[in-house]
């Protein structure tokens, strides 16, 4: 165990704990009572990182960009709001990721199916089938958040809405937290076996 030095090792340990924190903390997200977004008084401009949430999504718009190995794919979603009987519009837009590729064929679907309808003055209703989705809200990476910015602008909306809109968020699906748990227990693995090593080595010098 020679060429295991100590700095590796305690690299190895810190690595642990840090899948530990990180999937702990998303049991502890899914934990807290979930925030229906399909709640007319749920500002979206409000969520914050952390936030369990959960809807059916009846609109979605375009993918604003994938992956490099597409495992996973961006799709901007509006907040349509009814403004009358006959005119509704948008009032915000969040990103949601889609990592199930099982689950793709349907967003592609619902895309395809709003623009058309949002398009089309004369369309009454949507046809696609609405996709439930519970997860979480995180803060974006730099480019799908950036990505996500510029087709907003790109429909014509300026710097103040998107200021003022959770543009730069995104819902994140977690399944009943599996993920979390099997984030912990790798996180708890690691880090035994760096500590392990540790004393082992400490143990063996003496």
């Amino acid at each position: 165990m020679k060429y295991l030095s100590y700095t590796r090792l305690i690299v190895v340990a810190i690595l642990g704990i840090a899948c530990i924190i990180f999937g702990a903390r998303e049991m502890i997200w899914l934990a807290k009572p979930a925030i229906d977004l399909n709640d007319p008084e749920v500002a979206w401009s409000e969520l914050k990182e952390g936030d369990h949430v959960k809807m059916d999504i009846y609109y979605l718009f375009d993918p604003v960009c994938s992956t490099d190995d597409d495992s996973v794919t961006y799709f901007a979603m509006p907040r349509i709001v009814s403004v009358d009987d006959q005119y509704s519009q948008i009032a915000d837009f969040i990103a949601v990721d889609v990592n199930n590729k099982d689950l793709l064929s349907s967003y592609n679907a619902l895309s395809e199916a709003t623009i058309d309808w949002w398009l089309d003055d004369d369309a009454t209703e949507i046809k696609a089938e609405s996709i439930p989705f519970e997860g979480v809200v995180r803060k974006m990476t730099k480019d799908p958040a950036n990505f996500m910015t510029e087709y907003v602008k790109d429909l014509g909306y300026d710097q103040a809405f998107i200021d003022n809109s959770a543009c730069e968020l995104g819902l994140f699906p977690a399944e009943k937290g599996a993920g979390s748990i099997i984030m912990v227990v790798i996180g708890a693995v690691v880090f035994l076996f760096g500590a392990g090593l540790i004393v082992v080595k400490l143990v063996t010098k003496k």
